[in-house]
């Protein structure tokens, strides 16, 4: 948790700062957190809904182009509850989004996501890995991407006792609970909603 922590205050200031929080709040995968769109996002209900993920196509790298797909598997879809603080970011990255969009004019190509270029069109997953790659190391960290910050959100959300095992491996879209509790440790216990923001709490963005 105080790497997890130490990297987010490293992230202040980047454009990539709300989908960094979202991912060390909910260890979604980086391409299910550039995936997400604002019709995935329940504010009353205080949840979001992984549906899909964003990868690129396969073939020569200059003609790849990022696409916006199904999860791979039927687990990997899944409804989130992400608390009050989880809530709270997002209306803060959809009013900084409202403001880019008012700069961007009509370059602006909305396409719906929450996470979106300064342009509202699908962020390079790339781009993502190299801002938290940056934060990584201006906060000491030795190693720092999306897929070992999701490692850690997991291992921490075991050894915190925040979730039951299941409720954790139907949350970062696991496929068996056997595959959470075998590759990451033990845990267990509050409401979902409860859990998230106790997480929040303890890396600092409550």
């Amino acid at each position: 948790a105080d790497e997890v922590r130490r990297l987010l205050l490293a992230a202040k200031g980047s454009r990539y700062y709300f989908v960094i929080v979202f991912i060390a709040l909910t260890g979604v995968r980086r391409g299910e957190a550039l995936a997400l769109a604002w019709k995935d996002v329940n504010f009353t209900k205080r949840s979001v809904q992984i549906s899909h993920t964003l990868e690129r196509s396969r073939g020569f790298e200059e003609k790849a182009e990022l696409r916006r797909g199904p999860t791979k598997t039927k687990r990997g879809k899944r409804t989130i509850e992400i608390g009050a603080v989880g809530t709270e970011m997002l209306r803060k990255a959809r009013a900084h989004q409202a403001s880019e969009r008012l700069r961007a004019g009509s370059q602006w190509e909305d396409e719906g996501l929450v996470f979106p270029t300064l342009y509202g069109k699908k962020c390079d997953p790339r781009n993502l890995y190299r801002a938290v790659g940056v934060a990584a190391k201006k906060a000491g960290i030795l190693e720092g991407s999306p897929h070992t910050f999701r490692h850690s959100v997991i291992s921490q959300f075991l050894e915190g006792d925040y979730l039951p095992d299941h409720k954790i491996s139907r949350t970062m879209g696991h496929s068996s609970v056997s595959i959470t509790t075998e590759t990451y440790g033990h845990y267990k216990s509050l409401g979902e909603d409860q859990a998230f923001d106790r997480w929040a709490e303890d890396i600092g963005i409550a």
